[in-house]
């Protein structure tokens, strides 16, 4: 719920990112074609990041479930019906005057666990997932920017007259300006 409240007030921000993300893909498939490769290669490993943050995530949520239900497989195995054991729970339940482990209260309790545990792990994979995807994002941004720095003075000589030196302020400054709108679309 925290995860959820937190991207719907920020949702505007949010919004923003994906704005800046398309603007960024438009610009390196047309005009920064010679930065296409490196940004590609950013993208991919921030991709595969996600993808294993989800793998990850899901298989710890699911094997928490399998967990369980093994060991009720086990006590089911090794225990016989009024024996006097208990039936295991994922997490321990108290309420007054109630047991637990008589049915079919023991039955809602070991679904409404399982029912948990997996919606824990499926809020955490879209909380992981987008942080990652963010931080990923950012870093992939700020390589264009620094793209953009070593690139300032290539192809550029030294001006020798006033003509020179009037197309190299030109130049540089328009560079700057390219460089300058980058940076500053990270804060929108």
């Amino acid at each position: 719920m925290l995860m959820l409240s937190c991207t719907i007030i920020n949702l505007p921000q949010y919004h923003d990112f994906l704005r800046t993300l398309r603007a960024d893909f438009k610009y390196v498939c047309t005009e920064g074609a010679k930065y296409r490769d490196r940004f590609f290669e950013n993208q991919l490993k921030t991709w595969k990041m996600c993808i294993f943050s989800v793998i990850f995530t899901s298989c710890i949520g699911g094997g928490v479930v399998i967990f369980t239900s093994l060991c009720l497989l086990w006590h089911a195995a090794t225990h016989e019906a009024g024996d006097g054991s208990k039936r295991p729970l994922l997490f321990p339940f108290w309420f007054f005057g109630v047991d637990f482990s008589a049915s079919p209260i023991y039955e809602i309790a070991f679904t409404f666990s399982n029912i948990c545990s997996l919606a824990y792990a499926y809020s955490y994979v879209f909380m992981i997932q987008t942080q990652i995807l963010w931080i990923g994002e950012i870093t992939a941004k700020a390589d264009l920017i620094i793209w953009y720095i070593q690139d300032l003075m290539e192809g550029l000589q030294l001006p020798n007259n006033q003509e020179e030196a009037d197309r190299f302020i030109s130049v540089i400054k328009s560079r700057m300006r390219e460089i300058v709108r980058e940076h500053h679309s990270m804060y929108m």
